[in-house]
Order: structure tokens, then C-alpha cells, then sequence
């Protein structure tokens, strides 16, 4: 058994980079590059990890390398079939993009976006006092309260619809935040906080788009903190999907018991 899910991983290692390969074999724009990288890197640690585990079909795997293949030709097909409309954006994005820095509109969008997400805190309940005294994580609350056949409330449903009609508007506005990345850090941790203490729960996916996001513009932005910020990829790579497991545990009401790395009993 131990044998076979060795053979298994060796084999799916080869696959993963057999299809990267061909992924990244002609030659593209930088960001055509990075944006794939990213969204296939992204499909193996959240759903191709569990390939590897000893209890899971060998068919998975399969299947799973046949997903990425279709991934990979779908998005240079894409590529070559936008050719031209991707490069007269690129003569025309420069100017627009600067337009952001003066434009109040932008910033409008930006405290917009934020403030529709206090509605929760304040209709129809006023619990604003949680922003100190934040609730307990609870997914099994939120799947119920998710699951649970209530009558929509109107308010709340045009803040949802705010929110969502904003987001686009509302990236695009953090360019002018650029060169203070430290903005960018304290919206996104604002965000993730005002979400938690309405929904008592925060993806973790949520979480690392943000990070990544940051890391991203601060690898374009910030030439001399490269090393700095490869350095600490590595380091924190495992840091982080050890506090992503406790909370997965911590999140549903579990505890965390005589697992390797890990000394506490309980995290609940």
C-alpha cells in the first residue's frame, strides 16, 4: 500500500509538471504568465493535495490531471483568441490607470465599499459593540443560518448587492494605494475583521487572495524587497497551513489533540 501511494505521487508530481510545462511554453505577456501560474499553483494546493492522501481513489488523481490539461489549453486558447483586444488595452491602460490617482470618485468607491459592510452591524440589530467583544468562530452556525429558509430582508439584500456591484470598482480604486502598500494591508485587515465579527467565520481562501494580493503588488512595486518577499514565502508557507488547520478545527468547535507540531490539547 505504503508502495503504491508513493508510485502514485511520483507520478502525480511528473503529471502537475508535465502540465505546467506546456502551460508556460510559448511565450506570453509577464502578467499572461503570472496569472497562470498563480491560478494553477492555486488549483493544486486547494484541490490537488488531497490527491496524495493514502485513502483517496486513485481515479481522483485522474481525473484531477485531466482537469488542469483542460485548464491549460482553455487558457492559451483564450490567450490567442484575445490577442489583439489584450494588446490595444495595453496602449490604453497606462492612461487610464493614472487617472485613478486624481480622481475622487475612486475614493468614494473605496469608503463606499467599506461602509456597506458595516449594514449587518447595524440593521436589524445594532451590534456594533462586537467590534470590541467579536464572537467565537462558528461555521456550523453559519451553514445553518445559510441553509435556514428566512424571509430576505430587503436592506440587507441591496447591501449584499452593493457589495458585490462595488468589488470590481473597489480593486480597481486600490492602484492609487500603490505606493503605500500599508493601506492596502489595513483595508484588507479592516475588511476581514468587519467580516468575521458579522458572519463569525472567515474563509481562509479569503484570507490568502488578500495576502497574495498584497505580495503581488508589492513584488511589482517594490523591485528591492523581492528576496525579501521570496524569503519569506518560504518561511511562512508552513506556518501558515498550520494555523490554517487549527482554525479548520477551531472553526467547526473541534480541538486539535496529539498532532504532530502541535502541543496543546485543545484550540476551542
Amino acid at each position: 500500500m505504503t508502495t503504491f501511494v508513493l508510485v502514485r505521487g511520483v507520478l502525480l508530481i511528473l503529471g502537475c509538471g508535465a502540465v505546467l510545462a506546456f502551460l508556460l511554453h510559448t511565450r506570453m505577456f509577464v502578467w499572461n504568465r503570472v496569472m497562470g501560474l498563480g491560478v494553477f499553483a492555486g488549483l493544486v494546493l486547494y484541490s490537488g493535495v488531497g490527491t496524495f492522501a493514502p485513502n483517496t481513489p486513485s481515479f481522483y488523481a485522474v481525473e484531477f490531471l485531466v482537469f488542469l490539461a483542460v485548464f491549460s489549453i482553455a487558457f492559451k486558447l483564450f490567450l490567442a483568441g484575445f490577442a489583439g483586444l489584450a494588446a490595444r488595452t495595453r496602449r490604453v491602460l497606462p492612461a487610464s490607470l493614472r487617472s485613478i490617482d486624481s480622481g475622487g470618485v475612486w475614493t468614494f468607491i473605496i469608503w463606499s465599499y467599506i461602509a456597506l459592510h458595516f449594514v449587518p452591524l447595524l440593521y436589524p440589530e445594532l451590534r456594533l459593540h462586537q467590534l470590541i467583544s467579536p464572537p467565537t468562530p462558528n461555521l456550523t452556525q453559519v451553514f445553518d443560518s445559510r441553509w435556514a429558509v428566512n424571509a430576505p430582508d430587503t436592506l440587507l439584500r441591496l447591501a449584499d448587492y452593493g457589495v458585490m456591484l462595488l468589488t470590481p470598482f473597489f480593486y480597481i480604486a486600490l492602484y492609487r494605494y500603490r505606493n503605500g502598500l500599508w493601506r492596502v494591508l489595513a483595508i484588507f485587515a479592516a475588511l476581514l475583521y468587519l467580516q468575521y465579527v458579522n458572519e463569525s467565520y472567515v474563509g481562509r481562501g479569503h484570507v490568502l487572495v488578500m495576502l497574495c494580493i498584497v505580495a503581488l503588488a508589492s513584488w511589482v512595486y517594490r523591485p528591492k524587497l523581492r528576496l525579501r518577499l521570496a524569503l519569506a514565502a518560504v518561511v511562512l508557507l508552513p506556518v501558515f497551513l498550520i494555523m490554517s488547520y487549527i482554525y479548520g478545527q477551531v472553526r467547526i468547535g473541534g480541538i486539535v489533540v496529539n498532532r504532530p507540531g502541535f502541543t496543546g490539547d485543545s484550540f476551542a
